[in-house]
């Protein structure tokens, strides 16, 4: 697609031929050429669109905004824009056009200098044409449109990933991205797309047809396009949420897709109803929502939903005043709770309007008060809840209200709960707590085909549902195979029908359709229609038949034996499914590159008697590929009998292909680091593979070690190296970087990973925390620990076990610098008692562990055999009992410092003849350190 040829089609495309003159403009260094002049009736309206860039290549925008006013024929003509920078701006200005030539002056100005930016002069006549202005632009590359949508939805479009490099200065660009499917235009959009870097929109395209489809993507008014082949094998979605979030009524299409020449034998709709439910806080209170005595305080409940008054000697009305942020009914709500706490046997009105005011004490109704509870006794509720420790009398049951009534967004409601027939004093506290969800069930379900009733469900729908009557098969029959139905789609030899299902109200419905229908004459093809393998794979084929009265059947298949042979075959269910006896002939020529099948059935079974009606599997035949390239599998010379022994007519068939691959072995890359940046981003760095085919870098992360998901890529980068911005909000995450050459990909493992320890210092206390290193760092002495630390480190200690002697490192006091003890060397899996001055997240980065070392418990001789002891990243041990466990008899006591509270708990092993432990099962916590203390010398794997 040339570039002239691209902007006409452009401008037809999205309605530029309508605009007079349409001007694409971004000055200094983002310029693009203006489309072609054609006034009409001299009639002169100009578009101006675009970014606007300081001499540096910034967007300009705060104090440094623009002006861009417009003269012709040196006559003002107005403003196209008087502040911010970009977007489609219209000239607003219509003006009659002198005959002859005349200059259209644009220019730029600095709205808080007044100086001028830009000033651009374009020539224009009457009745004639200009040709286009060609600014200078930086260097647009489209260089790849990764395209993904769903293909079996004609009516859900999908993702387009727009790979592209602005390679002129500093510039980001702002561009028109158009779809063409073939050479018919689709939709477009416009895409913000970094220097550099790629951005992604969303299309919505309907495929006509089955098969495969050239999605073309053309940057509007740039230079080159990009192109993606598609296959869509079928347009419909047999099993589908449907969502109705719009209150009041919706319609959801599903198209079911049938070829057109078929008969339907059977049809299946089911259908679930369930709760659209909104998972947020719904009843927010709204101004002065409490009203209650200032000196008597009887809510004991939150008080933002909590209202009441005590007044001695008065009769009391509670009230409040509050507002919701969602549309809901107010008697389905999931959990809500109205209940007062005491007074004497008197029954209660709960009544709600819309409030007149926000003052809850002074609060009247706009319009009619609704009665939600009548004559509600005392001391019960609405909704779930049970009696208090200190009140266990309180006799509260659920009860349900009397009305409905629904509350709409940002509008404040009155609710008041008042006694009837109260002369006496009394006091009274009211609670609406846990309102967090409203549910909505589909109600008056319908089902349409076309335009044609097919079901409908009266009431709430709430259970599952299956359609599967004559009525279901003839309506889909009746459209066939004209296809000319109101709504269907005809897609040459298939045809889409709509399914419109209905509900009244919001609400969540799950469809699924099976439809089986046959051939009015029969159908042999081969399954899947397309395959991709890797050199040696072994791989298999179906040949399916569909028919009416089929008895016997003969094809020969051809394929490129230089490509593919044959190793084994076999017959499939179809043809004997009813317990018939066959008769097939095979011969398989791996060197010609054909296989010749016949089967007939034989009926000399008792009852079982004509030929087969329906769809299946006629043989399987299992292929190994050889070599690269594509091979056809090409169905000739086929014949279809019924059990008159007479051809069927109308038989189709269709083939296939198999593309083979070799395997690209890519290797990993090399040497990769882990390093933490201020404010706890993770930046990543790593050797390039050295496999010259790799074109980019897939990085994988999980928040636990073991939670990769290798099958979706978190990011994708070209570069050595890759920054995680969001890795802060995670107490763990681990990464692995693998090579992509195309589609192949390296397998590699090797886990870098940060992990967060928080350190503790109880106020007024000591700041004592026993941990442990659970990475592989770059930490070897108690004064790197420190380090790492930072400020608020105090003191470090060591335990020698052997020799059951501590040693330790502490930091100087100002004015003094730097540390004075032992500078001791550090251990994975040993343990550390780390003081410090405040709580403090320490954040340590490294390699996983591949492998559990073993860790050395000392007893000393005629001594203690207490150790300090850190458990590995990998580890199955969750528990001080399972640690004990797993030590073995040798086991005596485990102990853990709480470090917030500073205490301690332990785990005893029982002596004997006694058995088990006594103490606190406590977990075990990855990070902490641990005093295990052994009757003799162990070494211990902690698997």
């Amino acid at each position: 697609m040339n570039n002239k040829n691209n902007k006409n089609i452009i401008k037809g495309s999205i309605g530029f031929a309508a605009m007079v003159i349409s001007l694409v403009l971004v000055l200094n260094f983002m310029l693009t050429p203006v489309g072609q002049f054609e006034p009409t009736d001299c009639i002169l309206t100009t578009w101006v669109k675009g970014h606007i860039y300081d001499t540096e290549g910034n967007i300009m925008n705060g104090s440094n905004r623009v002006r861009i006013t417009a003269y012709i024929d040196n006559k003002y003509s107005g403003s196209v824009l008087n502040g911010v920078s970009s977007g489609y701006y219209v000239l607003g200005i219509t003006e009659n056009i002198p005959e002859g030539i005349i200059p259209l002056t644009l220019n730029v100005t600095n709205i808080t200098t007044n100086e001028t930016i830009y000033s651009a002069v374009l020539m224009i006549e009457c009745g004639g044409t200009v040709e286009p202005f060609d600014f200078p632009r930086p260097n647009f590359t489209l260089t790849s449109a990764n395209i993904t949508f769903n293909p079996e939805s004609p009516t859900e479009g999908g993702t387009v990933e727009i790979k592209a490099k602005i390679s002129s200065g500093n510039i980001n660009g702002t561009v028109d991205i158009l779809f063409y499917d073939g050479d018919t235009f689709i939709n477009y959009t416009s895409l913000y797309l970094p220097q550099d870097s790629s951005g992604t929109t969303a299309i919505n395209w309907i495929p006509k047809y089955a098969g495969t489809h050239t999605i073309t993507v053309v940057p509007g008014l740039w230079d080159n396009a990009a192109s993606e082949q598609i296959d869509v094998e079928s347009i419909y979605e047999p099993a589908k949420t449907l969502i109705y979030d719009a209150f009041g009524g919706d319609n959801k299409v599903v198209y079911v897709k049938i070829p057109k020449d078929d008969n339907v034998v059977f049809a299946e709709i089911n259908l679930t109803g369930s709760a659209y439910f909104v998972d947020k806080p719904i009843i927010i209170a709204g101004p002065n929502p409490l009203w209650k005595s200032t000196t008597d305080n009887y809510c004991y409940f939150s008080d933002t939903y909590c209202f009441g008054k005590a007044q001695n000697g008065n009769i009391m009305r509670t009230k409040l005043i509050f507002s919701s942020l969602y549309e809901i009914n107010i008697t389905k709500l999931n959990t809500h709770t109205l209940h007062s706490d005491w007074g004497p046997d008197m029954y209660y009105n709960l009544t709600i309007c819309e409030a007149n005011s926000t003052i809850a004490e002074t609060a009247g109704c706009t319009g009619e008060s609704i009665l939600l509870v009548n004559n509600s006794k005392h001391n019960r509720s609405v909704g779930p809840i049970s009696c208090p420790s200190w009140y266990p009398d309180c006799n509260y049951d659920q009860q349900v209200m009397d009305n409905s009534y629904i509350i709409y967004p940002n509008t404040n409601y009155l609710m008041t709960w008042a006694p009837i027939g109260v002369t006496e004093y009394n006091i009274i506290s009211r609670v609406i707590d846990n309102i967090t969800g409203s549910m909505f069930f589909p109600e008056t379900v319908t089902i349409n085909i076309s335009n044609n009733p097919l079901w409908n469900r009266t009431g709430i729908l709430n259970t599952k549902e299956t359609i599967n009557n004559s009525n279901l098969t003839e309506k889909l029959n009746s459209q066939l195979p004209s296809c000319s139905c109101p709504g269907c789609i005809d897609l040459d030899k298939n045809c889409a029908i709509p399914l419109i299902i209905h509900s009244d109200t919001r609400g969540i419905i799950d469809i699924s359709i099976n439809i089986q229908s046959i051939p009015k004459g029969a159908r042999i093809a081969v399954s899947p229609k397309s395959s991709t393998v890797n050199v040696n794979d072994t791989f298999i084929i179906n040949i399916n038949i569909a028919g009416t009265d089929i008895y016997a059947a003969e094809f020969e298949l051809k394929f490129n034996p230089g490509i593919l042979e044959v190793i084994d075959l076999g017959e499939g269910d179809f043809i004997k499914h009813d317990g018939s006896d066959t008769f097939n002939i095979t011969n398989i020529n791996n060197t010609g590159g054909k296989i010749n099948y016949a089967v007939t059935r034989l009926n000399d079974t008792d009852g079982v008697e004509g030929g087969i009606t329906g769809a299946g599997e006629l043989i399987w035949i299992k292929f190994r590929a050889k070599e690269n390239g594509t091979s056809s599998l090409n169905i000739e010379s086929y014949n279809i009998s019924n059990s008159n022994i007479s051809e069927i007519e109308n038989v189709t068939a269709s083939g296939g292909t198999v593309t083979v691959t070799a395997i690209t072995k890519v290797n990993p890359p090399v040497n990769l680091t882990i390093n933490l940046l201020s404010g706890g981003s993770i930046l990543l760095k790593w050797n390039a593979s050295n496999t010259t085919s790799v074109d980019s870098y897939k990085i994988y992360f999980s928040d636990t070690k073991d939670g990769f998901n290798f099958t979706i890529p978190n990011a994708t980068t070209t570069d050595a190296n890759w920054t995680d911005n969001t890795a802060a909000s995670a107490q763990q995450r681990y990464y692995v970087v693998r090579a992509a050459a195309g589609s192949n990909e390296d397998n590699n493992t090797y886990v870098v990973g940060k992990f967060d320890i928080e350190l503790y210092k109880k106020p007024g206390s000591t700041g004592v925390n026993w941990v442990s290193i659970p990475l592989n760092t770059s930490i070897t002495t108690a004064q790197e620990m420190a380090n790492s630390i930072g400020d608020t480190f105090e003191t470090a200690t060591r335990l020698n076990a052997p020799t059951q002697t501590t040693e330790g490192l502490v930091k100087l006091p100002p004015p003094l610098t730097g540390f004075s003890g032992s500078n001791f060397n550090i251990f994975m899996g040993e343990a550390y008692s780390i003081s410090v001055s405040a709580n403090t997240t320490w954040t340590l980065t490294g390699t996983v562990p591949e492998n559990i070392s073993t860790i050395t418990l000392t007893k000393k001789p005629g001594s203690t055999g207490v150790n300090w002891i850190g458990l590995p990243l990998i580890t199955s041990i969750t528990t001080a009992q399972e640690m004990a466990n797993s030590i073995g008899d040798t086991f005596e006591t485990a102990t853990r410092l709480n470090a917030p509270t500073q205490t301690t708990e332990g785990l005893v092993k029982l002596p004997p003849p006694l058995t088990g432990f006594s103490g606190s099962n406590f977990n075990i916590l990855i990070s902490e350190g641990y005093s295990i203390s052994v009757s003799e010398n162990t070494t211990w794997i902690p698997a």
